[in-house]
């Protein structure tokens, strides 16, 4: 496969050298004719009769083009710069194109050497294919605010250009428009861009720095031969905060990079937007609802190759963790997850074999599937009381997970999510209502070796629930650490607390009374509405009180 891209990169290269000649051998035959000359520039008349352009001879030194010029008492307005008009003209040094011309032909400068300076007038929308091809003495580019395309190839090999300003008009840089320019150091992709073609900068050994701000872009040159081909001097690229959409293959194998920062306008990802950056350890990613194939499987993930990446921190302004979002990045030893985020996706941080703790926001509701499988360093993990849901395999194969802790809202636990975690000796499970669990949801753990402690007054309830019931060693805890853990909005309005006599409550389902080991001493039963309780027979101490899926501690005076 590799002899063939290199055959064809070399077939591309003749092609354009057998271009070149048949262009110059055309030119050279003097083809071009003129239809009168003053002060040493030569024109043509347009079809319009008011217009005319500049067209070939060998012009040299300093050439202004004025915007009108006269000639035999008619006044015409210079409105182009004709095919190929200064072609080979290897003594110019500077041209300045007037305000009334508004198209650069193809091939208007082509091989001017000796050209280090060009003024472009304000009205010109088109620099066309080739205009300026091989100008290896120009140093710098301004392009007015009035262009909107630059051609194929319009500054191929311009070797002396160390600096091009691109304008917020410009919506196409059409293919190698810049290829070979290996003066510049920083180019900056204005917002208005929608296309880029293939090889647009290619082969720009000097760029260090991109400077990208096309909100949404598109073209042949992101491909794995892409628009930056061979541009391995770049450390810096700098995403606008307007950007919506990071194309495919963006820094494919831009191996200088160390980090980068996705900002939260960026709504899709292309694939292989990243891959293959070998130097990036840190990712700061701000997104706020972020899809595309760059979040896929395997081969075309947009960090695929990337194996370097120890740092992810993720802005307050993300609410979903993409699926895939860091698949495999085994490297990764530190995460920072905000409170605003409330789903994890699918896969989101398998394989991540180097995490070895992880704090999930209260935040979150969904943990996906697949989210945390084979994350074999961790070694322990709280489910905040906000999530409800995790989902199948989320964390299977976590090898060395001993404790885990289950929030008061958790009501599903899909297949397998914490199977063969071989090491797991401590399930803290605060749900009032024991979770609905999938099959195999602890597949391959020693549930007899394993401590569940749920909260107080539910023994029986998890004792009795399916596949929960497979654990022979369930404990209630009561102390005040466990119940303060607790989802507030699950707690009992009492009063008086301390009391002494009575209690007072609301409560429409039965109510039960537990001491400090779990045991009930007290119940009423159906009650209705506002209930008065005598606690006189009862020792002083700490109690607690349940009724339905709430639960309060009671002090006995």
């Amino acid at each position: 496969m590799q002899w063939y891209i290199t055959a064809c990169k070399k077939m591309k290269k003749r092609l354009k050298f057998l271009v070149a000649m048949v262009f110059a051998t055309l030119l050279s035959a003097n083809v071009f004719a003129y239809d009168f000359v003053v002060n040493g520039i030569y024109y043509n008349i347009n079809s319009d009769g008011t217009t005319v352009s500049v067209t070939y001879d060998s012009y040299s030194g300093n050439v202004t083009i004025p915007s009108t010029v006269t000639y035999n008492g008619t006044t015409y307005s210079v409105t182009t710069i004709e095919y190929g008009a200064f072609h080979y003209c290897t003594s110019l040094t500077s041209v300045t194109i007037p305000n009334s011309v508004t198209t650069i032909g193809e091939f208007a400068f082509y091989a001017c050497t000796g050209l280090t300076s060009v003024t472009i007038g304000n009205s010109v929308t088109t620099i066309g294919r080739n205009a300026f091809y091989n100008c290896i003495g120009l140093a710098s580019v301004t392009i007015p605010n009035s262009v909107t395309t630059i051609g194929r190839n319009a500054f191929y090999n311009c070797t002396g250009l160390t600096s091009v300003t691109i304008p917020n008009s410009v919506t196409t840089i059409e293919y190698g428009a810049f290829d070979y320019c290996t003066g510049l150091t920083s180019v900056t992709i204005p917002n208005s861009v929608t296309s880029i073609g293939g090889w647009a900068f290619s082969h720009c050994t000097g760029l260090t720095t991109i400077n990208y701000n096309a909100v949404n872009c598109s073209g042949g040159g992101f491909t794995p031969d892409n628009w930056l081909g061979h541009c391995d001097s770049i450390t810096t690229v700098n995403i606008g905060d307007s950007v919506q959409t990071i194309p495919p293959y963006f820094m494919y194998q831009k191996s200088g990079l160390t980090s980068i920062t996705i900002p939260n306008s960026v709504t899709t990802i292309g694939e292989s937007a990243f891959s293959h950056c070998t130097g990036l350890t840190t990712i700061n990613y701000n997104a706020v609802n972020c899809s595309g194939d760059g979040f896929s499987y395997y081969g075309y993930h947009w960090l695929d190759g990337c194996d370097n990446i120890t740092t992810v921190n993720i802005g307050d302004s993300v609410q979903t963790i993409p699926p895939y979002f860091m698949y495999q990045k085994s490297g990764l030893t530190s995460v920072t997850i905000p409170n605003s985020v409330t789903t994890i996706g699918g896969s989101a941080f398998q394989y991540c074999t180097g995490l070895t703790s992880f704090t999930i926001p209260n935040s979150v509701t969904t943990i996906g599937e697949y989210a945390f499988l084979r994350c074999t360093g961790l070694t322990s993990i709280t489910i905040p009381n906000s999530v409800t849901t995790i989902g199948v395999y989320a964390f299977k194969e976590c090898t060395s997970l001993s404790v885990l802790q289950i929030g008061t809202s958790v009501n599903t636990i899909e297949d397998g999510a914490f199977s063969r975690c071989y090491v797991l000796d401590s399930i803290y499970c605060k749900s009032q209502e024991p979770p609905v669990l999938g099959s195999n949801v602890f597949g391959l753990t020693n549930r007899s070796h394993i401590i569940l402690t749920v909260p107080c007054g539910t023994l029986e309830d998890y004792s009795n629930a399916t596949y929960w019931r497979e654990f022979t060693n369930i404990q209630e805890d009561c102390s005040d650490s466990y119940l303060d853990s607790a989802n507030k909005e699950n707690t009992i309005a009492v009063y008086p607390n301390p009391a002494k006599e009575n209690i007072t409550l609301r409560a429409d389902e039965d109510i039960f009374i537990y001491n400090n080991l779990g045991q009930i001493v007290k119940q009423i039963n159906n009650p209705k509405g506002e209930t008065t309780i005598s606690i006189s027979d009862l020792q002083r101490g700490i109690y607690y009180l349940k009724t339905g899926n709430k639960q309060q501690k009671l002090i006995k005076e």
